[in-house]
């Protein structure tokens, strides 16, 4: 329970720093960001739901699930940028890059856990 705290501390941090950055440096409105973080916010819950799903219904599996889930993360991600028009913001690679990556380890974090609990079990 310690490090989910701790985990979602650390994305509303990287969010607020990022909407800090993103109100000093780039032109365009903060709502489209906001907008990109409810979306991403909806999509970690559903990513770390499946994987607790996946863990209870065949933890063997798990590893080649998180890679699935990762590819179609990624594709998602492209039909976000598309669907916002995120990508006629300055550097919007750079904006998405910081997310994906914080979101990625937050995912990856919670995923290894259960597997070394699931091991010790």
């Amino acid at each position: 329970m310690k490090n989910n705290i701790i985990l979602i501390l650390l994305y509303v941090i990287t969010f607020i720093l990022h909407y800090f950055y993103w109100i000093h440096n780039i032109d365009t409105s903060p709502t489209l960001l906001i907008k990109y973080y409810l979306l991403f916010s909806m999509m970690i819950v559903f990513i770390l739901t499946i994987i607790n799903i996946i863990i209870k219904i065949s933890p063997n599996y798990l590893g080649f699930s998180f890679i699935g889930i990762i590819g179609i993360k990624f594709i998602i991600i492209g039909f976000i940028i598309t669907k916002l028009k995120f990508d006629q913001v300055f550097n919007y690679k750079i904006q998405v890059f910081y997310s994906y990556v914080i979101t990625l380890g937050i995912i990856t974090y919670h995923t290894i856990s259960k597997i070394k609990t699931d091991k010790k079990h």
